[in-house]
């Protein structure tokens, strides 16, 4: 232990001789409150963890309350040790350090899922970083040597804990700019959530080393020849970190092992040095992006690109200041403990998390959702009205211009990208230029809520239209949730029986189902949460559906269609198996049909909803697929056979019984007309169904309705001619 408060002192050489004497005061405390104290993992002293955590925040540069409260974040929680005692020992400032980081471990993420209590953890933990950042550096530099010593844990609870770390320590440190934690946590946890993705990255490590390194050197030494002096000051090649597997992301490539790091001069000579590597070597054709003109709100700074290096060699470039270099290392660190006021305002995504907090306190899924769709998604960068924004991929126009203009966005007239007018609903890419007219007064419809993709912009357009009339709202959230349904081809809103009615009124703490519809066109539920409470788990969730599409969109977007399309099935587990594109245009349209099969309906809604949401697309229906086809096609043959029967037998019937009494007749007519009579009946409860996709089969419909037109043209035949020659009254 010794040891250990020697290693925090050495870190922790810019203090003064006063801030030097207030750690050996808490050290002190510490010790005396953890004496006996054991930890689980390894069984050491339970002392050396607090110490660690004080090492860890002395070499990120921290100051003496964040590096006090460290020391003592563990003693409120597990020693007699109050508040009240550290507020009169230290002062205000780390009793309210060491109380933050308190209330969130009080509630902890455990081995379960990030749906209830973890999830409240996580508000709390937002919650407290919009109050003082440095919360979160306690705890991820508490988090950082737990995982250190992650070996002394159980099997079980090594891959829970890596897994956890990677879904929230890791995403929340990236968006505040910590590579080098990032880039920490990525190498211990991955080898424990993703085995074999880690064997893959590490084999890729080993062959590729010696092959990039001589690349690197030789790059270094062309750089010298064609640079002047002093402008390149340093070229290392860097081993990549493991990186987290994305969503159908098939094999690593092996280019992606290592990296070249090229230190230069000044913001000039990075530009200098991107153009002599281009003039010395190929570059690669889409791999270049200018994060020092564009930077994210993370603050990383950096030219990429990649060049065709010596021998062939695909080699990863990195360009960059030294100022660059750290702040790309330690981000929010280097500003943390000066000011921490002024440290979080930079980070807009964190004040927006107070929007989706406030907008979800009625549900832990919700905000998880929201965090999910907003905060924890990979970003891109694109430019609204002259400002830098960082906004979650496949966000559209509207989305960017409500995180940049907030509640003033309802006034939204006209947009333009990129120097073209363009549609609300349009998914912006990285880059993009947007241009805003604003108009006098709100301007905000029912339909925008099928134009955002985020939860904070869908959360300002739900409170613009608590604005209108209840009775256009509940019409709204009627029609939406009728849409949802028929994605499934389930039911009708007027078919939902009285009983699920009260359950999905009782689940929403509603008073009547009414209510939850209001809800609904309010914007503040989603119409798939009442379908996913409709429909049966086994048939909804697990089920793999199959289906067939038709789309009309604008001919401008032909080349990008179909990659666009593959993209969004990949997201959303949709396996495209067939795509026709119309190779003829008219009226600037193309129609295309799809074919395919999706993990599950949920999924299949879901994309569809996303295909909505694109511009391009001018027109969306939904077709039978052949088995459905098949199915009603049978329906509709049994019931033309039976009718045929009934003819042929009540023929042949009237000519065995001549003089039986009429009664015996009418009887055997009408059990023969019942079956039919049913059978259609149910035929034209599917068809109410089945409306969306029927209107593409119109052949269908009539050849289904001929059927029964010459059944009944036989059947009035057979009882007012026949039967009137033979004086037997028709039924």
């Amino acid at each position: 232990m010794n040891n250990a408060i020697e290693s925090v002192f050495r870190a922790c050489h810019s203090l003064t001789k006063k801030e030097r004497l207030r750690l050996e005061r808490s050290i002190e405390i510490g010790k005396k409150a953890h004496e006996g104290q054991r930890r689980k993992s390894d069984g050491s002293p339970y002392f050396v963890h607090p110490l660690s955590v004080a090492e860890i925040l002395c070499k990120w540069g921290a100051d003496c309350d964040t590096v006090i409260a460290g020391i003592l974040h563990d003693t409120v929680e597990d020693t007699p040790l109050t508040i009240e005692d550290v507020k009169e020992e230290f002062g205000q400032s780390v009793a309210s350090l060491v109380e933050g980081v308190t209330k969130f471990t009080k509630m902890d993420l455990k081995e379960t899922d990030l749906l209830s209590g973890e999830v409240e953890t996580l508000r709390k933990l937002f919650e407290v970083m919009r109050k003082d950042i440095r919360v979160f550096i306690i705890k991820i530099a508490d988090r950082m040597h737990n995982l250190r010593t992650i070996e002394g844990l159980s099997e079980e609870r090594r891959v829970s804990f890596a897994k956890e770390s990677l879904d929230i320590y890791y995403k929340i440190a990236y968006h505040l700019g910590m590579g080098e934690a990032c880039r920490e946590i990525t190498n211990i946890c991955i080898p424990y959530v993703y085995p074999e993705k880690a064997k893959i990255r590490e084999r890729y490590w080993k062959n590729q080393k010696s092959s990039v390194t001589d690349a690197v050197s030789e790059i270094h030494e062309s750089l010298d020849k064609e640079m002047k002096k002093g402008q390149v000051l340093e070229v290392e090649c860097i081993k990549s970190s493991h990186d987290i597997p994305r969503v159908n992301n098939e094999d690593e490539s092996s280019d992606r092992a290592y990296y070249c790091i090229i230190i230069t001069k000044d913001e000039d000579s990075c530009y200098s040095t991107f153009k002599a590597l281009h003039s010395l070597y190929h570059p690669v054709r889409r791999k270049f992006h200018d994060y020092i003109a564009s930077p994210p709100e993370s603050g990383y700074k950096s030219l990429h690109t990649t060049i065709i290096g010596p021998h062939d060699k695909q080699v990863q470039i990195r360009i960059r200041t030294k100022e660059m270099d750290l702040q790309n290392k330690y981000g929010v660190l280097r500003t943390a403990f000066n000011n921490t006021d002024k440290s979080t305002k930079e980070f807009t995504w964190l004040q927006r998390s107070a929007e989706l907090d406030r907008t979800t306190r009625e549900s832990s899924e919700a905000f998880w959702e929201a965090l999910k769709s907003d905060i924890f998604q990979k970003s891109i960068q694109v430019t609204v009205n002259g400002a830098g924004l960082s906004v979650p991929s496949e966000s559209t126009v509207l989305d960017a211009i409500y995180f940049h203009l907030a509640a003033k966005a309802h006034k939204t007239k006209t947009v333009l990208v990129n120097g073209q007018n363009a549609e609300f609903s349009a998914v912006l890419h990285a880059d993009d230029v947007v241009e805003v007219i604003l108009g006098k007064e709100s301007a905000v419809q029912y339909y925008w809520l099928d134009l955002v993709t985020t939860k904070y912009a869908r959360n300002l357009v739900v409170e613009a239209l608590k604005a209108f009339d209840s009775s256009e709202r509940f019409a709204v959230g009627q029609q939406l949730l009728q849409k949802e349904l028929d994605h499934f081809q389930k039911i009708l809103v007027g078919e939902i029986n009285k009983q699920q009615q009260k359950a999905i009124a009782a689940y929403f703490q509603r008073d009547t189902f009414e209510d939850v519809i209001v809800m609904i066109g309010e914007g503040v539920l989603q119409p798939s949460e009442i379908v996913s409470l409709i429909q049966k788990k086994d048939y909804c969730v697990q089920k793999p559906y199959r289906f067939r599409l038709r789309l009309t969109v604008t001919d401008v977007h032909r080349d990008e269609i179909i990659s666009q399309i593959s993209s969004l099935a990949r997201v959303h587990s949709v396996s495209i198996e067939h795509i026709f594109m119309n190779p003829k245009s008219k009226h600037g349209m193309i129609t295309m049909r799809l074919r395919g099969v999706s993990q599950n309906k949920s999924r299949y809604a879901d994309f569809l909803s996303a295909l909505e949401r694109h511009s391009w697309i001018s027109r969306l229906q939904t077709r039978i697929t052949m088995r459905q086809r098949a199915t009603l096609m049978a329906t509709f043959l049994f019931a033309f056979v039976v009718l045929l029967l009934e003819f042929f037998i009540v023929a042949r019937w009237r000519d065995w019984s001549i003089g039986e009494p009429y009664f015996y007749m009418m009887i055997l007519q009408i059990i023969l007309i019942l079956p039919p009579l049913i059978i259609n009946f149910y035929i034209l409860r599917m068809l109410r169904h089945f409306v969306v996709a029927f209107r593409n089969d119109r052949w269908f419909l009539i050849l289904c309705l001929l059927l029964n037109v010459a059944v009944c043209s036989l059947i009035l035949y057979e009882s007012v001619i026949v039967g009137v020659n033979k004086n037997i009254l028709p039924l």
